[in-house]
Formats: C-alpha cells, sequence, structure tokens
C-alpha cells in the first residue's frame, strides 16, 4: 500500500511540472510559444481551453468557453480558485486544445444586457479579449 501511495505522489509530482493542468488537475504554466490574443483567434464554437491566471505564481486550469457573436466568454462560479486570480489580475494566457501556441490576453467583465442574459444569472461573466 506504501508504494502505491509514494508511486502516486512521484507520478503526480511529475505531471505538476509538465507545461499545464491535467484534467481536471490544475497545473502551473503553459508550455508553448507566446503570442498576443487578438479576436480573429476566437474559435467558431465553443471550446475547451487551458487558462492560466496569476503570472507571479501559474496556475493553470482546464475551462468551457462560450462563444457569442465572435467573443470568448467564460462564466466562472466566484469561488473558483482562478476567479479569484484573475480578481487580482486580470492578464491571463490561454491555450486551445490542439495548439502549442499559448496566448496572452486579458479578462474583462461583461455588462451587456443582451450577453449576460445568455447565462445563469448567479454566473459572472468574463470576457477573453486581447490586452
Amino acid at each position: 500500500m506504501y508504494f502505491r501511495i509514494a508511486g502516486f505522489v512521484v507520478a503526480l509530482s511529475l505531471v505538476s511540472g509538465c507545461g499545464g493542468p491535467l484534467g481536471m488537475i490544475a497545473g502551473g504554466k503553459l508550455a508553448g510559444s507566446e503570442a498576443p490574443f487578438t479576436d480573429d483567434r476566437v474559435p467558431q464554437e465553443n471550446k475547451v481551453i487551458a487558462l492560466e491566471t496569476r503570472p507571479s505564481d501559474p496556475y493553470s486550469v482546464n475551462i468551457g468557453t462560450f462563444v457569442i457573436d465572435g467573443r470568448l466568454y467564460v462564466d466562472p462560479a466566484v469561488e473558483r480558485t482562478w476567479y479569484q486570480h484573475m480578481q487580482e489580475n486580470p492578464d491571463v494566457r490561454i491555450r486551445f486544445d490542439g495548439e502549442d501556441v499559448v496566448y496572452t490576453a486579458r479578462a474583462y467583465p461583461v455588462e451587456d444586457a443582451s450577453v449576460l442574459a445568455k447565462f445563469e444569472a448567479d454566473r459572472v461573466v468574463l470576457r477573453l479579449g486581447p490586452r
């Protein structure tokens, strides 16, 4: 039993240093070449992305996004660690599944009622856009 636990801890340590989150397990700094995010990089459909917050001590997670009228949105629950990080610093880095490029972006609070109406009322809605 001890060797199973030790093996799991070693494997988890190795995975946590591999350039981002693994499934539902948070990771650190996203690996890949870096480029500025532009609105023409927004996918045509909703996607799961790797989102990195807290530049001083990178924290990354895989999250679902929403594409509305050519813009990229996320709707975090306020208790999420990554949302708390974005409250302190809205600068983020994002990587789309299957890509090696990590885009520098910013999280902007959404106040547009027509966009907010597409989400549950208790959610915070943020647009991921160029810095």
